[in-house]
């Protein structure tokens, strides 16, 4: 990417995140669905400062909270008796294993990542959207409690990109033929 590109982007992210109150009350309008709006409802009240009430965001920011309160009573070793998910792989994985267990379990994701982008080659854009979106799910979603979700993630994914891809190449060599 160019340095044009990566500025254009950054300022692209800063105005939304600028934006964010309106473009949340011009979805909130917008949409249809009353979950999707109390939801949205819900984030807006707390990024404008009226508070978490709603009950989706506020239970999650009690169970982020008692989750990171369990990492820092044992940050080692983990606390593998937890009564409660976490509601957030990142935060929970660390809970339930300690230091010991998410550097191993973060390492990792980050090797599986780095080796499928190098497998990829110069395709590897389909696949970084895969990574942002098993990102935002694991900051807000137990995806670590469904092996399902992660397999097919990590591993089905790119190969199914990779297959894609190479039928693609196969027909625009034979067109070219």
């Amino acid at each position: 990417r160019s340095t044009l590109s990566k500025v254009i982007f950054v300022c692209a992210v800063l105005l939304a995140v600028g934006f964010m109150p309106q473009i949340l009350e011009a979805a909130i309008r917008h949409i249809d669905s009353r979950q999707i709006t109390e939801r949205l409802g819900e984030i807006h009240a707390f990024i404008t400062g009226k508070g978490a009430g709603g009950y989706n965001l506020s239970g999650r920011l009690t169970l982020y909270g008692n989750t990171m309160k369990a990492f820092f009573h044992s940050p080692i070793w983990g606390n593998r008796t937890l009564g409660f998910d976490g509601h957030a792989t990142f935060l929970t994985v660390l809970a339930d294993t300690g230091l010991l267990g998410g550097i191993p379990f973060y390492a990792l994701l980050v090797t599986i990542c780095n080796t499928v982008l190098r497998y990829m080659g110069e395709n590897k854009k389909q696949f970084k959207v895969v990574i942002a979106m098993f990102a935002m799910i694991g900051l807000t979603n137990p995806v670590h409690a469904s092996l399902p979700v992660g397999f097919v993630t990590w591993f089905l994914a790119p190969l199914i990109i990779m297959m894609i891809l190479k039928e693609k190449e196969k027909d625009e060599t034979a067109m070219e033929n």
